[in-house]
């Protein structure tokens, strides 16, 4: 197979002969010694990536990420730009950050292919200064995807000493939904790592609370009441722990709820407090929440279906089946059908069903499979 880099792969050869630091980080725009490179009168000045990468490569990639990214394209262009850069993740002259910058994008794509490479580009800590974020970009696409096979390294990142990776992973597991996410997330809640300024890990246990919440672990109920009335909230907005208690679906949770001042209560958060007392299971606010179909934004709409469904009341339907199943987001996909199998008609187990042959996940698969009851 020729070269995908061409007269740039014959300058990487030659430089890491002379630099032992560019054979680990691969380009000297990566490395974070470059400034102080005692090479650089020998090798030239690498700072630029388009010194080490063939234009025909650099525009290779920049348009099938471009092409991957439009929504508004064909889903079959879509897709050949996903096997396009899928192929070129493989080549080993590719810069680390690209081969980060693609697998994120495939993630968030929700190519199931990527999955591993997400991993790897989790763990790279040759990503660092500007392409830092890829990082945390991989640990999100993890937990959005859906696949159980993310959680030993989400779990095993979560005691990470950089602050944004650990709350990137907090964020993944909650959004996993699989019970063996809860011990790592209590403990996280209890670490404290690091010189974090009085409120880095504080914002990181904050986070942990809210996955916790969305894992059904009743144990943050009291914590995150607490936040609901706090001004000085690190990380969480007040919508997402009027949801986070909403998830836990503890009856105790609506006194709480209730004494929100009125001054505080946006249209959008009276929205987030409807769809929490239906997944409490409050019949009061049923005409709201039928409203709150029509919004959709933040994916208001899903969780207003599946707060009916809650209730027992099947008028968010065809969101779920045509919103939620359809998402490209296994964490949707996944919370959507649920929805529709505590719904318990002929009509919504046919349509978990159907969908079921098509969900590319396993493990999603699985644990859906285990709620739809034997005749």
């Amino acid at each position: 197979m020729p070269s995908l880099m061409g007269p740039a792969s014959a300058l990487m050869t030659e430089a890491r002969g002379l630099c032992p630091a560019l054979a680990m980080f691969q380009t000297c725009y990566a490395c974070p010694f470059v400034t102080t490179c005692p090479h650089k009168s020998k090798l030239g000045d690498y700072a630029q990536d388009q010194n080490l990468l063939d234009e025909a490569l650099a525009k290779n990639v920049s348009d099938a990420l471009a092409r991957l990214r439009d929504e508004a394209n064909e889903e079959t262009d879509r897709a050949e730009a996903s096997d396009r850069l899928l192929a070129l993740t493989d080549a080993p002259e590719l810069p680390v950050h690209l081969r980060g910058e693609i697998a994120v994008a495939l993630g968030e794509y929700g190519d199931q292919r990527i999955l591993e490479k997400l991993g790897e580009t989790l763990l790279d800590q040759r990503l660092t200064e500007k392409y830092a974020n890829l990082r945390e970009d991989a640990a999100f696409a993890l937990g959005d995807m859906g696949d159980a096979r993310a959680i030993p390294i989400l779990t095993q990142m979560l005691e990470d000493w950089r602050p944004g990776i650990r709350f990137a992973c907090a964020v993944a597991l909650g959004r996993l939904g699989r019970p063996e996410g809860i011990a790592p997330l209590r403990l996280a809640r209890s670490l404290r790592l690091g010189d974090d300024f009085g409120q880095l890990n504080d914002q990181i246990h904050e986070m942990c609370a809210f996955s916790l919440a969305l894992l059904g672990d009743r144990s943050v109920r009291e914590p995150l009441e607490e936040l609901l009335h706090n001004e000085e909230r690190l990380s969480l907005s007040r919508a997402e722990v009027i949801f986070a208690l909403g998830e836990i679906g503890d009856p105790a949770s609506l006194l709480p709820l209730q004494q929100i001042k009125p001054e505080h209560l946006s249209d959008g958060l009276r929205r987030y407090i409807s769809i929490a007392f239906g997944l409490i299971g409050c019949n009061e606010v049923r005409e709201e929440l039928i409203q709150c179909l029509a919004h959709t934004e933040g994916d208001l709409d899903i969780h207003a279906a599946r707060a009916l469904a809650k209730l027992g009341d099947d008028s968010g339907v065809e969101v779920l089946a045509m919103r939620g199943l359809a998402s490209r987001i296994g964490y949707l996909r996944r919370i959507s059908a649920e929805s529709l199998l505590a719904l318990d008609t002929l009509q919504t187990r046919r349509l978990v069903m159907a969908y079921l042959d098509l969900e590319p996940v396993a493990s999603i698969q699985d644990s859906l499979r285990a709620r739809i009851p034997t005749p």
